[in-house]
């Protein structure tokens, strides 16, 4: 059943998003030509005040010589390492090859998260059943259609922070460092899962995880240089000083920011002709609303790490807690889309599954229904002078933290 799943799957990433475009993904392809040529200033945006979705000005002329006419390009935005590493690809295979290859691979990946969120929650659910729960919680929703619409690099990031949540539930924790390492190569904010591994005085997760992100630093520094690494970090901290507001970047700095920030500029997507979630302003973020993001983020991993040193039982750590952290550090990170909740989508089956009570049930399902595709559509179609789609969203995650954490006491299906 689970390969007939699979395959399901598969066919639907490579037919239904088959002519889709793979605009994340691109930006790696051509930050890997621009790398496999010595163009270095044209894999990252240049230098700005604020980060606005601008890309290399070679890019567009790149994109149409590739045979992908007017495509909607997103900028660089991860380490030199990555850039290096697909260099050569970009010498092998076409950009339709790449996006091919990328559109099986994204399907298996989405369909092994959820086998792993199986066997990190270990619900009394057959396995079948939850991959389809999940894959279909996902595909209803921005979150999973959006990371396979646009073949999001974020759909590895988040079976990596799965596979290092079951390694170390597991009791496999060199596996489990390696993989949040590599995770947190890709994309930065893994880093802060270790408050888990910290709190529960995981040395040898912690080891392996420091040594294995040491590695890949030094491989990072080995192929991209010192110059190239510090203009990544430079870039990172332009995205920390921006306030980025679409239709589905659900997170706090864009909820506070699209009513807070006294400056709002259109971003340089938003009058492409597919743009529609995506379109969107960006501005500088107000000192009040920074600061009470960051608070919100420190006295979160700080309850966590309390919890997972306190916690006596797995069903709380696995069941309640590792969910509510992998919402909050999307929820307070500076630049969170809806795929950032790709590594929990895959979990919120056991919230429409467990609770005895009636009432959690009614209230995860809501906070589900507000996400799905169609009410976020509709939602930012609506008249009205802000993104409703985002508040919503945004507001309907944070309810969901609530969920998780009152799941384990009421739980039958949680071992």
């Amino acid at each position: 059943m689970l390969a007939l799943v699979t395959m399901v799957m598969v066919a639907i990433s490579w037919g239904v998003f088959a002519t889709a475009p793979s605009s994340d993904l691109m930006a790696l392809y051509l930050a890997g030509q621009a790398f496999g040529t010595h163009h270095l200033d044209q894999i990252y945006p240049a230098a700005a005040p604020l980060f606005d979705l601008s890309i290399p000005q070679s890019w567009p002329d790149l994109a149409r010589q590739a045979g992908l006419g007017d495509l909607q390009l997103y900028p660089y935005i991860y380490p030199p390492l990555w850039a290096g590493l697909a260099a050569p690809l970009t010498k092998l295979i076409s950009a339709h090859e790449f996006f091919a290859l990328a559109r099986i691979l994204n399907a298996l990946l989405m369909t092994l998260s959820a086998v792993l969120a199986w066997r990190i929650l270990r619900p009394h659910m057959s396995l079948a059943r939850w991959v389809m729960a999940g894959l279909a919680l996902a595909l209803i929703t921005p979150i999973g259609f959006v990371a396979l619409y646009q073949n999001q690099p974020q759909i590895l990031v988040s079976a990596l922070i799965l596979l290092a949540i079951e390694r170390s539930r597991a009791k496999a924790p060199v596996s489990a460092g390696i993989a949040l390492a590599l995770a947190a190569s890709i994309k930065l904010y893994p880093l802060l899962f270790i408050v888990i591994w910290l709190g529960r005085r995981e040395r040898a997760a912690l080891l392996s995880f420091g040594a294995s992100g040491a590695v890949l630093a030094l491989a990072s520094l080995a192929i991209g240089g010192l110059a190239l690494n510090l203009v990544f970090l430079e870039r990172i901290a332009m995205i920390a000083h921006t306030v980025l507001v679409t239709q589905i970047t659900f997170n706090f700095a864009s909820l506070f920011g699209q009513f807070l920030s006294p400056d709002l500029h259109a971003l340089a997507s938003a009058d492409h002709a597919n743009a529609v979630l995506i379109a969107g302003v960006y501005g500088s973020k107000t000192l009040l609303a920074s600061l009470t993001v960051k608070a919100v983020l420190l006295a979160g991993l700080a309850l966590a790490w309390l919890g997972a040193r306190l916690s006596r039982d797995e069903r709380t750590l696995y069941g309640a807690i590792w969910p509510a952290l992998l919402i909050l550090v999307s929820l307070t990170s500076p630049l969170s889309w809806a795929y950032h909740y790709l590594s929990v989508v895959f979990l919120f089956p056991a919230l429409l599954i467990a609770p005895r009570q009636p009432r959690q049930r009614i209230v995860a399902a809501l906070a589900l229904a507000a996400i799905s595709l169609p009410v976020m559509v509709f939602l930012s179609r609506l008249p009205v002078p802000f993104m409703l789609a985002q508040t919503v969203g945004t507001v309907a995650l944070t309810v969901l933290i609530g969920s998780f954490l009152r799941m384990p006491s009421s739980d039958p299906q949680l071992p």
